[in-house]
């Protein structure tokens, strides 16, 4: 078992708002993850002064699970929605201070995507 773990998704993209709410959505509805994992959208601070925005910038998709059949349910999500959703932006996975890019055009299955969160190495 794994102790508490929080994992951030960032996107970067011609179309990253539009995928970010995508997979948010994708998370929130996915029948593994719902009521057991927690997922949601986190301000990454106030908007530029000059903007015509008021509130927080929602940037990043935060997500907090508990044990290791959560995460394996989690990079099963991941890889679903990649596969399924072109064109993609390139994600970016933080884990305890680690980064792993998946550009726009890598497909990553479940099982790779699950090595990446879970080894914690950098950058893949």
């Amino acid at each position: 078992m794994l102790s508490s773990m929080e994992i951030r998704i960032t996107m970067d993209g011609a179309r990253h708002d539009t995928e970010r709410r995508s997979l948010y959505k994708w998370l929130c509805d996915d029948r593994e993850l719902r009521g057991v994992v927690e997922v949601a959208m986190v301000g990454s601070g106030p908007q530029e002064p000059d903007s015509d925005v008021m509130g927080p910038c929602f940037e990043v998709i935060g997500i907090v699970l508990d044990t290791a059949l959560q995460l394996g349910s989690l990079a099963v999500a991941i890889a679903a929605w990649r596969q399924g959703h072109t064109p993609r932006s390139t994600m970016v996975i933080e884990r305890d201070g680690v980064r792993i890019t998946l550009p726009e055009d890598r497909l990553d299955d479940a099982e790779a995507l699950l090595r990446a969160l879970d080894d914690r190495r950098v950058d893949r």
